[in-house]
This record gives structure tokens, C-alpha cells and sequence, in this order.
């Protein structure tokens, strides 16, 4: 008798029953699910995972590794839903996600008596949780039980049992017997921890990471940060809309190689740079990787691997010119932390800005192009003052509108449009840290707004800025502003997971709105 005439023999037929648990649900409800479903189901394979018989607890776990490797297909959950099965669902279907194969495997060892984990893995710079897996506890170590890592192979062959891609984040969760989960992660003192650790963990404190001194960064240094940066960003927003068991191996790839690329910028090794602007790694917007990468890196870097290090001549000016004739400690690393910490946190502040056309900035209502004119005009304080390229400041306040928000700045101001989103806590929280911008830059170049360039709370955006429109301007607008993202945020808004980053195919790799439409001078 085969493996599976056994299955199909032993395994019970499932109740085909589809049960709502929650509408609006976030990764942390999931996890809750899965530990939860995790108590109610091992009654489908108890026969199953007795009737197998094994040498040890650790061929136990490779055969039942091989058995959903083999026979059970890898399919990711529809977007905007999240799916858990019982193993008996899983089996008749033949096909599930990394929760519902977790659930399978974890009810195969419980039933054998061998203790186990959920862990539950982030592989981005936070701990949002994309991928579930099991680790087993046997008498001969911990085993990793995880066939999604191999089910999109052409040819699968086994070889990648008790292996784990490498985390950044993990959380375990360990079931040891058959018990209703009280509460995430509350079932031992270990995953009580888990779940208090997980509460209480923050955003890193910057969200841009130069790899130079300040003063030594070129404008190809300054945009592959910026669009490393994007790239990470855009990859933890799909990976939240789309929970736990999504796919963004594109972004993976291609965060990868950006990563090695910065790298090789900030140490001047020309042969890693030309080796990875070959490579094969495509998909950041319109334009190749391989494209991209050409851009930043400077031409005779490109062209001519003969030329040594010393005679590279840099292809752009100093970030801040300010900065290269004062060049002290304490001036780089203030300035360093203006433009990776404090600009991306006082990106809602500049929010209009991202209204780029004429005609849609001609029909907002008369406070919108106030506070649009005054947030334009501190803008340009800060670039002309600071001495970066405008698109440079556009694409490092994209971003930080991106982590905040989760989508493009064109969506939401869409909802705010439409008063769908509340700016409660917007002036507490974003003017704080835009006065300490404008302490910082006066600080270091002792110079300060003029009457039209000084922020105040009132040029913030409010949630309440287009109530005087009616809903046929309202939708009319709000569908125009819409149709300035480019197609790789329209992607993010809506969750689908296309290898993308970096939008535009112009020359200009970052356009003065920092990576949505090439309008010009929207700072003006």
C-alpha cells in the first residue's frame, strides 16, 4: 500500500464547512487563527500519523515533509483573503498555503507525541510576518519542517528538508499538546513573551541608511539609498495587505543585489559593480535591474574594467556643499540624521505636494492651495539650503509617506479627499518632529525660514481640508489625483506582488516627485 492509498484511507473526510472568523483581519489575527485552529483538528490525521511507521522521530519528520512536498500543491492565498484549513480540508483539496501546510504537519506530530513550534518568520528590516513553518523538537535536535521553501520547483526533490530561509524576525509558538489558545501566543510563558515582545517592538529609527560620510556622497550614492529604501518599503506594505504566506521572492531578489550594489558604491569596488550590472535580476518598474543599476554606477565604471580605483573620478557633485567646507564630526552626523531620520518623519507634512498637476491644484478648495504653496515653499528652504537635489528630498519624503500610510501618497490623499482617513494626531506627532527639522537645519547652517517659508500647524494637512466639495468634484478629483501614480504604486495600493521599485524610464532615475509622475517643479 502506498503513501497515499494510506492517506486516503485514514484521513477523515473533511465537514466542507467555510466559517468567517474575522472581516478586517492583520497578520496578528492570523497568527491567533492558526494557533487556534491548531487545538481542534489533530482528529483528522490520528490514524494517518499513527499507521506510519519510522526508524526514528527524525525519519517521521522527513516523511511527512516528503509527503505534502510530493502530494500536496503550493498555492498562495487569493489577495485580500487568508485561508486556514484542516487537514482534512488540506488533503482533499491537494493544495494549500504555508499556514494550512503548518497546521498539517503540526497535527501529523502531535499525533506522534513529538513536541513542535509555530515559528512564524520576517524577512524585512521589521517584524511583519509573512511565512509559518514548523519546527519539530525531536530526541535527535530540532528539525525544520518547511516544503514551501521547495514546492515552486520544476523538480522537487527533497533535498532542502531541515532547512530555513534566513529571518530577520522569528516568533515561536510551542504546542505541546491539545489546549484552546487564550490569547495570542499565550499558551506557554515563552510564547506570552513572544507576544509581548512582538506588542512592544518599534520601526527601526531611521528609514534611510547611507553607507558614507555625508560629505563623500555622491547623487548616484544618494539615489540607490533612496531606492534601496523604496524597494524595502514596498515590499513590507504587499507582504501586510497580502498576510502571512505571501510571495514578494521579486522584491527579495532584487533587494538582494541593491543591497550588494550600495555596498560596492560605498567602498569604490569597481569589479562588484560591474559584475552585478550584469546582472539577470530584472523588474524595478519600467526599467530592467540591469538598466538601473548602469545609471547609478558611474560610465567609465561601467565601460572600462582596466581603470583602478584611484583614478575613478566621481560623476556628481557633494551631497551638501555646506557640509564639504565644515566638514566636523558633529555637522555630518546632524545632517546624516536630518535627511535619514527626521525628513522621513515629517513626511506628512508634505503631503500636497504630491497634487502635481496645475489643473488638479487649480480645483482644491482655497485652504488646499494655501497649505500646498507654504509646504512648497519650505521645501524649497530645505533643498536650497541643505543643498540636495529636489528629486532626492521628493524621494525620501515619498518614502517615509509610504511606511507611514502603507500606500502611495496619491491613495491617501484619494481617502482624504474623500474623508475617509483621520488626521487626529497628525499635528501632535508630524509638526513636533517638522519644527525640529527647521531647529536642525538653522543649527548647522545658521540659517532659518522666511515669513513665506516658516511651517506652522495650520499648513498641515487636516482631515477636514476638502468638506466644502461636493461629491461629484470629490470623485472627479480624487480619480485624477489617482491617475498620477505610476503603475508600480498603483501595485502597492492594491497589493499585487509585481518585482517592482523604482517607477520611471526617463534618465532621470528619481523625478522631482520623487517616483510617481515626471511632472516638474512641484516644489515650486
Amino acid at each position: 500500500m502506498t503513501i497515499i492509498d494510506l492517506a486516503n484511507r485514514t484521513i477523515q473526510q473533511p465537514h466542507n464547512l467555510k466559517v468567517l472568523v474575522k472581516a478586517n483581519f492583520d497578520t496578528m489575527d492570523i497568527v491567533k487563527e492558526i494557533l487556534s485552529l491548531d487545538t481542534t483538528c489533530a482528529a483528522d490525521v490520528a490514524l494517518f500519523a499513527k499507521s506510519i511507521q519510522s526508524k526514528s522521530e527524525y525519519d517521521f519528520c522527513k516523511t511527512i515533509y516528503d509527503f505534502v512536498l510530493f502530494n500536496i500543491r503550493y498555492v498562495e492565498d487569493p489577495i485580500g483573503f487568508q485561508f486556514t484549513k484542516t487537514p482534512s480540508a488540506t488533503w482533499k483539496d491537494r493544495f494549500a498555503d504555508c499556514k494550512s501546510m503548518s497546521i498539517f504537519n503540526a497535527q501529523m506530530l502531535k499525533n506522534k507525541g513529538i513536541k513542535f513550534s509555530y515559528r512564524f518568520a520576517s524577512y524585512s528590516s521589521v517584524p511583519k510576518y509573512t511565512h509559518v513553518y514548523i519546527v519539530a523538537h525531536t530526541n535527535q535536535g530540532d528539525v525544520i519542517i518547511d516544503p514551501v521553501l521547495e514546492s515552486n520547483a520544476k523538480v522537487k526533490t527533497g533535498q532542502k528538508f531541515n532547512q530555513e530561509k534566513k529571518y530577520t524576525f522569528k516568533q515561536d509558538h510551542t504546542m505541546t499538546g491539545i489546549f484552546r489558545v487564550s490569547g495570542i501566543g499565550a499558551t506557554t510563558a515563552e510564547g506570552r513573551f513572544a507576544a509581548k515582545k512582538l506588542a512592544n517592538a518599534k520601526n527601526p529609527r531611521t528609514v534611510l541608511d547611507f553607507h558614507k560620510p555625508i560629505d563623500e556622497m555622491t547623487e548616484a550614492d544618494m539615489d540607490a539609498a533612496i531606492i534601496l529604501n523604496r524597494l524595502e518599503i514596498e515590499r513590507d506594505i504587499i507582504a501586510k495587505k497580502r498576510g502571512i504566506g505571501s510571495v514578494t521572492n521579486g522584491y527579495d531578489r532584487s533587494i538582494k543585489v541593491m543591497r550588494k550594489f550600495v555596498g560596492a558604491m560605498a567602498t569604490d569596488d569597481l569589479a562588484e559593480m560591474e559584475r552585478l550590472a550584469d546582472s539577470t535580476v530584472e523588474g524595478i518598474g519600467k526599467i530592467t535591474f540591469k538598466k538601473l543599476i548602469k545609471k547609478l554606477a558611474p560610465k567609465n565604471v561601467i565601460k572600462s574594467a582596466v581603470k583602478t580605483v584611484k583614478k575613478v573620478v566621481k560623476t556628481a557633485v557633494k551631497v551638501t556643499k555646506a557640509v564639504t567646507k565644515v566638514a566636523t564630526a558633529p555637522l555630518r552626523l546632524a545632517t546624516k540624521a536630518t535627511l535619514e531620520v527626521i525628513l522621513p518623519k515629517a513626511a506628512p507634512f508634505f503631503l500636497y505636494l504630491f497634487i502635481t498637476k496645475p489643473e488638479i491644484i487649480a480645483k482644491c478648495p482655497a485652504k488646499v492651495q494655501r497649505k500646498r504653496k507654504k509646504q512648497a515653499a519650505f521645501a524649497n528652504f530645505i533643498v536650497n539650503v541643505i543643498g540636495m537635489k529636489r528629486e532626492h528630498f521628493m524621494g525620501i519624503v515619498r518614502n517615509g509617506l509610504m511606511k507611514r500610510h502603507g500606500m502611495s501618497p496619491e491613495a491617501y490623499l484619494s481617502k482624504l479627499m474623500k474623508m475617509q482617513v483621520s488626521g487626529i494626531g497628525l499635528i501632535d506627532d508630524v509638526i513636533k518632529v517638522v519644527l525640529e527639522l527647521v531647529g536642525m537645519i538653522s543649527k548647522m547652517f545658521k540659517k532659518k525660514p522666511g515669513p513665506g517659508e516658516e511651517p506652522s500647524a495650520d499648513d498641515a494637512p487636516s482631515d477636514d481640508d476638502f468638506a466644502e466639495m461636493n461629491a461629484g468634484e470629490i470623485k472627479e478629483m480624487t480619480q485624477q489625483t489617482l491617475a498620477q501614480r505610476s503603475q508600480t504604486d498603483a501595485n502597492v495600493d492594491e497589493g499585487s506582488s509585481s518585482d517592482s521599485g523604482s517607477s520611471d524610464s526617463s534618465d532621470q532615475i528619481i523625478p522631482d516627485d520623487g517616483g510617481g509622475t515626471k511632472v516638474r517643479g512641484i516644489c515650486g
